[in-house]
């Protein structure tokens, strides 16, 4: 599953929506059509087992002597690298993605406590970038194109939060979604010297908290893995 989510750049969110769906997926990790699949936290949870247990070389070892056995590699090429990008890679889809989702979902809520307050903080590129949830589209795939789509979140959730800290009403603070937000932007994105939100990909791997996201236009929807 790692593996396909660094192939296709997709997120865990995604992949496990692709295994429900794609018989060929099925078909490599030996599940039947009928299979419902799974959550994709699993997914998340896997990595972390994985990263705490430092049991990465170890699963690379075992999939290298598979195909060798196999004779899908080559006894002279190159057949060793280092997993830490493919697991990085996959973790950052899924956190833009989550935070994605955040930065949309909270202004959703306030739409419903605050109208008038939050139509003059919303651009017009935000409001049609929030138009569609999050998964309801493929993230880019070219790194170049992902990086533009995480300083445009990072700005949007900085912009959202700067304002509602300079209005003097408590209570929009303490609406879940944002005070969710505000979790999730202390963990996952810097600031710099113009306090423009940025995603850190340096930054360590961190328990996802125990919450859902919850709107209007999004039931429940709940938080993937921050790693």
């Amino acid at each position: 599953m790692l593996v396909f989510e660094f192939q296709e750049g997709l997120s865990d969110r995604q992949a496990a929506d692709q295994v429900r769906a794609r018989l060929d997926w099925k078909d490599v990790l030996g599940l039947e059509l009928t299979d419902a699949g799974f959550d994709a936290s699993v997914l998340y949870e896997f990595r972390t087992r994985l990263i705490d247990g430092a049991c990465k070389q170890v699963l690379l070892d075992k999939t290298l002597s598979r195909f060798r056995a196999q004779d899908l590699l080559n006894v002279r090429g190159q057949q060793r690298t280092d997993s830490t990008p493919v697991i990085g890679a996959v973790r950052n889809v899924t956190r833009l993605e989550l935070l994605g989702e955040l930065v949309r979902s909270a202004p959703n809520e306030l739409a419903g406590t605050a109208p008038a307050w939050l139509a003059m903080q919303l651009s017009q590129p935000w409001v049609k970038r929030s138009a569609h949830r999050v998964e309801e589209g493929w993230l880019p795939r070219h790194e170049a194109a992902r990086a533009h789509d995480a300083l445009e979140v990072g700005q949007d959730g900085q912009t959202l939060l700067q304002a509602l800290e300079m209005q003097s009403e408590p209570s929009w603070r303490e609406l879940s979604n944002v005070k969710l937000l505000r979790l999730i932007w202390e963990q996952q994105v810097d600031l710099d010297e113009q306090r423009h939100g940025r995603l850190e990909t340096g930054r360590p791997p961190c328990r996802r908290p125990n919450h859902s996201v919850r709107s209007s236009a999004h039931p429940c929807l709940t938080l993937p893995a921050v790693s």
